[in-house]
Formats: structure tokens, sequence, C-alpha cells
């Protein structure tokens, strides 16, 4: 994958997941009780170099049970030339490719074998590879790997594994910027922002036609020039031994030699002197407007202000262009702004998608207005300290998770990056906490200035893609891998003596009214994650209405009280805070994300949504307004148009998993706010939900805070049944017709098994090995490394009441839809009637059981887990006692739980793709001719003679 850095978005209005992030505030009374203390936060940093040149940053936390590493080369996209775009991320997948002493494929068994994950991103500026979530006794196998790809990748590289990657990153690039509706726009931004001199001009992924014919001998050079210890910053962060750490660093990393000192970027940065305007076409349904500005580099003076103002124009519900655009003038579907910090400068994006009937010239009108505002009297005292409390409040919460992108390690290496020390975590909060309303209004006047931008307007046509030239004949054989001199490298680390996993304590208690509190202690960091979750979603949609939950979901921020939508976005606001409503499957929670010196006023905005939604009529038109539009976007979008298609096929229209949380556009606009009262009155009762509080809580002080919130909530409900059997359609093969795509998008899915299935833990262990692992599964290993045909594909089984749901998903390249159906069902075949390996069935154990620590990692996680089981009905002490009934397992007990539950005659495959190019492919399957159907699912009509018009199409 490629990205970076902290780019603030505010994800579009979505039916099935409503998000607000906090922004501008209004001037509400209880807005004046926001936070303004500003947080101390003290987490442990020291730092050594080696002499050859390797930075090492240490983070120790003694109250987790996992390691993480995470190394920044500094190299990326900045140091490309003309004709070798994409070659930082190119090499971002190489690493993965094998080294000297870890043949090709060793790696990801040995990691995700051990239940950690590990991954890599490019941006501009660097790139950086993570080892994430390891048990604390496998931390020396870790830096075993990673020292090896530093010090000896060029021993096993070849053209063969080179041009597997090749096709893999050109895969990449079809699916997440070709095939993703709108994504051309924010290539074009950059086309236009930088001259084709600047390394930022060119996308961080490369054009096809560079990364074809990027050549062995130049990416060996690439290498030998960039992946240095004296071009590079190790950082290790969790549970470990500081002393053990450092041995085994000086024994792995300290004999790679320095190399020369890699050359710095030449860059001139740019200056726009007049508004530059672009038109693109491409298959969208909603027109969109996006804008640009270069502006102050990341953490020099401008910077942090950038990200306040971002904050304050378009994130969250509060925000100055939301009001506007989406509540007020009801002319767009979505707003967001970010300050992307980058060195050679920074990038300021605002982007607008129009509601239906709209344009994207009326959104420029307006967000130039509201622009002059902004620059004219700049913020309220009451909005800046709403966005000072948010900026703040995601750093800190960032902070949680250890070993993610953007997560601990990774910032203490952005810090080091851009800063020299990655010890700055309290003066990146301090450099926020200090903002004030000049320095906004500064820098929405000298930096946002419309002669000084660049303007995309994407309108609906035909989407014209880039050259994609015809891979060469892939070569014969791999080349022998270069005898090493350093053999005693061949051997491969074994765990060490480690303190034992320490899961935290789910405690329980009951409020007198039947309420359940479930509270997830963590002391680290002054963060608090509130959810209350109720037993109904979209599964109980009722007949003809399904969407309701999400409905309900969406509306309850609408008006709760004698609060309305912008009281309740200012309240969010004033707290710094996350609010997430959203509708799963199974379940409907209110969430809410802070800092827990504001837990009482939290869990209170919390009970006034759940307690007291007003759903007015009008807050039920927008909604359902919103919801719409959102259902009617995901026609361009092939993988959520497959997903969809998949549930109907594989359910049936009617059954409760049979359709998305979001719903349909008729189901939609059938619901009343009758209909949205009655399900909330059913949903949000002391018997049908439960209160979730996870983070820097005392039981005394939950106690406290739930019985204020909600001791007084009356009221019972009775708890939804369990559905029954599915009524899969009759069609094997079903092709969604998307003309031009540039990948088929492909779920080959069947019925699967209840979550509460006695056999559930021994075929989850079979999934990861067949598939849902990473990068180490034999679907991954087969499609990906072997034949290059994805960028990924993974398999997933349902964790439903019912049974629910065992599919394979993924996009493919058009050319190879049928071969990668077949390998997809050829692998399933083997798995089902042979044994796994002695050695898979360790890495599947331990990676089920690796992975139970990251699940209680953040307090976000923790409340999501603790909400899972409570919905399921698993006890608190459940992941405790995983182990001593997943160690017993045998290959044998695997084999059969995968026969017993998954039939390979069953599965039906929904491709979303060009149907021109695709069906004879999926003909010669032999599993019955295609049925084409509509993005919706619904069948398409045949004429029944060539003089008769043709029916409607629904």
């Amino acid at each position: 994958m490629f990205g970076s850095g902290r780019v603030r978005r505010l994800i579009p209005l979505l039916a099935a997941a409503l998000v607000a992030t906090a922004g501008v505030a209004l001037h509400t009374a209880d807005a004046a009780d926001a936070a303004t203390t500003v947080p101390r936060v003290s987490l442990p940093v020291s730092t050594y170099t080696l002499p050859n040149g390797l930075q090492v940053v240490f983070s120790r936390d003694p109250h987790v049970s996992t390691v993480s590493t995470n190394i920044w080369y500094h190299v990326g996209a900045a140091n490309e030339h003309a004709g070798q775009t994409g070659f930082a991320h190119l090499f971002e997948h190489m690493m993965f490719q094998g080294s000297g002493h870890i043949p090709e494929g060793k790696l990801e068994k040995l990691i995700e074998g051990t239940g950690a994950f590990f991954n890599a991103s490019t941006s501009f500026d660097r790139t950086n590879y993570l080892m994430g979530d390891l048990p604390a006794d496998r931390l020396e196998l870790a830096l075993w790997a990673e020292s090896d790809r530093m010090g000896f990748l060029l021993d096993r590289l070849d053209a063969a594994s080179l041009y597997n990657q090749q096709q893999v990153v050109r895969n990449e690039r079809r699916q997440n910027w070709e095939q993703s509706p709108y994504a051309l726009s924010d290539q074009e931004l950059y086309y236009q922002l930088f001259p084709t001199t600047h390394p930022y001009h060119a996308d961080v992924i490369g054009s096809h036609t560079d990364v074809q014919n990027a050549k062995l001998d130049e990416v060996r050079k690439f290498f030998k020039t960039y992946y240095l210890p004296n071009n590079a910053t190790l950082v290790v962060a969790g549970n470990f031994d500081p002393t053990r750490a450092k041995s085994w660093i000086t024994k792995y990393f300290g004999p790679i030699k320095k190399g020369a000192t890699p050359p710095k970027p030449d860059v001139t940065i740019p200056k726009i002197t007049a508004e530059k305007d672009v038109t693109l076409t491409d298959k969208v349904d909603l027109q969109r407007v996006t804008m640009g500005w270069l502006t102050s580099p990341a953490f020099k003076p401008g910077d942090a202000a950038g990200d306040i103002t971002a904050n304050l124009l378009a994130n969250g519900e509060s925000s100055l262009l939301y009001r506007d655009l989406v509540r007020g003038k009801k002319i767009a579907q979505s707003v967001q702004a970010s300050q992307y910090s980058l060195h050679y400068p920074s990038v300021f994006t605002i982007t607008a998608t129009a509601k239906p009937g709209h344009t994207a010239e009326e959104l420029k009108a307006a967000i130039d207005a509201d622009l002059a505002t902004m620059r004219k009297t700049g913020p309220s005292a009451t909005a800046l300290q709403s966005a000072k409390n948010t900026e703040i409040g995601d750093l800190v919460r960032n902070m949680e998770k250890i070993g993610d992108f953007d997560g601990r390690a990774d910032n203490f290496n952005r810090y080091n990056a851009y800063l020299g020390t990655p010890d700055y975590l309290q003066k990146d909060i301090n450099r926020y906490a200090v903002i004030d309303a000049a320095a906004v209004k500064s820098f929405a006047t000298d930096q946002l200035r419309a002669d000084a931008r660049v303007v995309v307007d994407t309108v609906p046509g035909e989407k014209v893609l880039p050259p994609d030239p015809a891979p060469p004949p892939a070569p014969t054989a791999k080349t022998a891998a270069v005898k090493s001199a350093q053999a005693w490298r061949d051997k491969v680390p074994g765990p060490t003596a480690a303190p034992a996993v320490q899961l935290p304590q789910i405690e329980r208690f009951q409020l007198p009214n039947g309420l359940p509190v479930f509270l997830v202690q963590s002391h680290d960091l002054p963060v608090l994650t509130a959810s209350l979750v109720s037993r109904y979603g979209s599964a109980q949609d009722p007949a003809g209405k399904p969407g309701l939950a999400a409905f309900v979901a969406a509306a309850v921020r609408q008006g709760a009280g004698k609060k309305d939508a912008d009281a309740i976005a200012a309240r969010t606001a004033s707290l710094g805070a996350d609010l997430l409503t959203k509708a799963h499957t199974e379940y409907t929670e209110l969430t809410l994300q802070l800092l827990a010196p504001q837990a009482g006023p939290g869990v209170d905005l919390v009970a006034q949504l759940a307690r007291h939604a007003t759903f007015a009529g009008d807050a039920v038109t927008r909604v359902r307004s919103d919801m719409q539009v959102s259902v009617a976007q995901q026609k361009t979008n092939a993988s959520t148009t497959a997903w969809k298609v998949m549930l109907r096929q594989v359910f049936g229209a009617k059954h409760p998993y049979g359709h998305l949380p979001g719903g349909t556009h008729h189901g939609l606009g059938t619901i009343t706010p009758a209909d949205v009262k009655g399900f909330a009155g059913k949903a949000f009762t002391p018997t049908t939900a439960a209160l979730i509080l996870a983070g820097d809580l005392t039981p005394a002080a939950a106690r406290t805070i739930a019985t204020k919130a909600f001791g007084d909530w009356h009221g019972s409900g009775l708890l939804p049944a369990t559905p029954g059997a599915a009524t899969p359609a009759g069609a094997r093969v079903a092709v969604v017709d998307m003309p031009g795509a540039a990948q088929t998008a492909l779920e080959v899915a069947e019925v699967g098994l209840s979550r509460l299935d006695p056999d559930f833990e021994r075929t989850e262990i079979g999934n990861r090995i067949y598939g849902s692992l990473g990068l180490s599964s034999r679907l991954n290993i087969n499609l990906r490394e072997k034949h290059g045909y994805t960028y990924g594909v993974y398999s997933y089984l349902g964790a439903n009441r019912g049974r629910g749901l065992f599919d394979v998903s993924g996009s493919v390249e058009t050319a190879h839809t049928g071969d990668a159906v077949r390998e997809i069902l050829a692998e399933l075949n083997r798995i089902r009637e042979h044994d796994v390996t002695a050695t898979e069935l360790a890495q599947g154990k331990q990676s089920y059981l690796g992975s139970i620590p990251a699940l209680f990692q953040s307090t976000k996680d923790a409340a999501s887990t603790t909400a899972t089981m409570f919905i399921l009905g698993l006890p608190t002490d459940y992941y405790r006692n995983l182990a001593g009934r997943v160690a017993p397992l045998t290959a044998a007990q695997v084999r059969e739980a995968l026969a017993r539950h998954l039939d390979p005659s069953a599965l039906q495959v929904i491709a979303a793709g060009d149907k021109a190019k695709i069906e004879s492919q999926l003909q010669a399957l032999k599993r019955g001719t295609p049925t084409q159907l509509h993005y919706d699912g619904t069948p398409m009509v045949t004429p029944r003679a060539e003089s008769t018009p043709p029916r409607p199409q629904h």
C-alpha cells in the first residue's frame, strides 16, 4: 500500500456509517465548558545510534503484551527522477520478496504466523515498514528479518521477482486509482499543483509505463543508494527488555556496512500566481470540486494553523462548510478539508461532492464565500477552542495504537524525520494549543488565496485512463540466491522468555434498571471510549424497509431533547470528541471517543442521543436524502456493488443478512418518522442495550457516571430472534456489467456457519490458512505472489448469531478473471480434501491466539471487542480461555470442519466488471451460463423478441 502522514479526512455521509469528527462549535450554552486544559502526556523515549549510522529509538511500555518495530527509510517519491516514477513504492513491494537468508514466501509465514501483522507504505518523503503486535517473545525474529531485508535483499532480487511485483503494483494502481471513483481527480490536482520537474508531480505509485519499464540494474542501484543503515531509523515500541533488544540490534544490524550519504532531492518549491481551473470527466453520478494550495512545510510555521483551519472549515458536522453547503444550502453531499504535511511543501485541499442536480460551480462559489468570511473575521473563540480540542484529542488517541500506521511508533519516526528528535509529543500538543484566531486568519488570508490555487471540477462522463501497456513475457526461471558470507543468519530466531500475556479484565455490573455496564480499564493515556450498544442492527430491519437501523443511527444525531443537529455537533466539538453512530448487521452503536477528563459530559451526550432523540420530520427527510444519494453513489464502485449483489445472491433479498446496512433506495423511501421512533423504542432500552466504557476510568467513577446518565432510564424490549435459513439465488455465476472497468471485483461466497457453532474456531483456523491470514495465506501466495493476478484477495468467515457468510473477496486483473476464480476454487478443494501441514496448523493456531491482544490495544478496540461479546452472548472471559480450546486441535479436525461447513459446489461467483471481456472466461468455468444483474442485484430483463421493445429496467 502507499500513503502518508496525518491527512485529515471527513468520511462521506454513507448510509451504514455516519461519522462526525469534531469541528467548528457554535455558540451554545454547554460549549463553554469545553476542555481548555492542555493534557500532559508522557511516553518514554530514548535514542542511540550505531556506528554504521542506524538511528534507534526505544519506547518501552510494560503494560502491553506485544511489541512492534517500525523502520523509516528516508526515501520516497521525492527521490525519484523522470522515467523512474514509482520506484520507491515498487521497492516497498520488493522488500517482501525474500532476502539473503529468508527465501521468498517465508517472511510472511514467520511474521503472520505469530499473530502479528506486517505492512509498509510509501509517501513522497519516506517509506515505512511495520511489524506490529508481535508477541513480546518474538522481537528477535522481527529484528533478524528487518536486518536481513536491509543488508541482503539484493542476494535474492532477480528478474522473476521484479516482474511479479511489477504486475502486483500495476494491479494496485488499477484497483486504487483507476477503478476508484474520483481518484483520478486527486491525481490531476497534483499534476497541476507541481510542474513536471518537481518530485511531487507524479503519483507515488508511479505510471504503468515507468513501473513496467523498470530494469533490474536500475532497481538494484536505487536500493544501494537509499536502503542503508545511515538512511534509516528503527523504532522499537511496546513490551521488551531494552538491554536484550540493544544486543540483538547490535548483532543483526551492526555488521551491515554504512553507505555513501544519499543525495538530497534538488527541489525548487513552486509558486502559483494565478488560479488554474481544470475539468475532468469520470464515471460518477455527482459532480465534485477539489481545490488545492501549496502551504507551509511540515512542522514549519503555519503548518499547525493549517491543520486547525482544515478542522474549522470542513472537519465535522459543526464545521463552517458542512453547516453551509450540506445542512444549509443543501447543495453538497459531503465536504472535507486537510493539511497534508510534507517537506517540499505541504498541500492543503478542500473537496466537496455535489448533491444531485447541483454543480461544481455552485460548490466553488459557496466555498469562496465561506473562505472570504474566514479571511475577514477569523474563527470565534468557541470554534477555535473546539478545533484545538479536536486536534489534541486526535493526536493523543493516535498514540494508543503502538504499531499501526499513524500510531505510536510511526509518530516517533515522523517526529524524528522532520524534526530530528522523536521526543516531540508534548511539544506537538502544545503547538496546537497556542494557535490563536490571528494565526488561522493569517493562514486563510496568506496561504489560501484564490490566485494561488488549483481547482479540479469532476463531472460525469468518460473515464480517460492513462496508458496501460501489456507486460512482456515473464522470465522463465528464478536466479539462485547469492551464498552469504554470514551463514549464521540462516538460523531463524526462536521465541525468547517473555512476560505472560495479560489480557485486560472485563468488569461487569448492572444498574437497577437492568442496563449492563462493562468496564475495561486502561490507564496509560488519558483517553476513553464510551459506547452504548443495542442488540438491534440491520438484521432487524422490517420486511420492505431495508436500511431502517442505519436510518435510526443517522437520525439520533439530528436532534435530541432541546438540542438540534447543530447543537449536538457543537457539543461533540466542544468535547474534542469523535462521535460514531452506526448500524452493523447484528447491532447498532452510539460511540464517543474523547479524553478521559471529559468522561462525564461525554457519557451524558451518548445518553441524550439514545434516550431523547426527537426524530422530527425535517430530520427524517434530511437523513433519507443523504442515505438515498449514498446508495446511488455505490453503483459506481465495483467492490461495493459486488458485495451488495453477493449478499442478495447468497442469502436472498428478504433474508435479514441479504442487504447492506445502508439499505436500498426504495426501502429508504418508505421509512416514516413513526418507523424510526418505533425501531428506536425497541432498540434502545435498558434490557436490549449495554453501556461499554473502555479507558482511563476507575470502577467507582464508571458506576457514578453510568448511574447519572442512565440510572433513571426505564423501559423494556424483546431480544431479537436469531435469523433463520437463507434462500440462495439459483444462479451460480452472476455478472454486473461495468463497461471499461479497470479490474474485476470478485466475490465467491456461500452461507457459512454461526459464530456460536462449536466448529467455528477450528473452521476459522482453516480459513486463516486458506485466505484470511494475510500475505502468507494460500490464496495470496497463489493469486498474488505466484501469478500476479491481484493486489490482494482474502477470505472471510462471518461472525454472526445466525449462519453467516463465507466469502472470498478481491479485485483481479480483467484478463485473468476466470483464472482467478479457478484458483480460488482449486485452493478450497485442496484444503478441504487434504490435511494442512503441521507447520501451517501451528501458524494458524498461533496467528489466531497471537492476534488476541490487539483486540484490546486501544480503547476503541477494547470497546468494540466487548460489544461483540455482548451481542453474541459470549462470556467476559471468552478470550482468556481460548488457548485451552485451540491448542489441542488437530489437522484432521480442521479439515473435517472445513469439509462440513464449506461446499465448493454451493459457492456463488459474483463479478462486477467489463462483461464483454469477462463473460466468456466465466462461462468456461462450467458453472452454468452467467446471469446478468443490475448493480442492486435485481435481474436484467431480456427482450422477448427482436421487434418487441425492451421492458423497463429496474
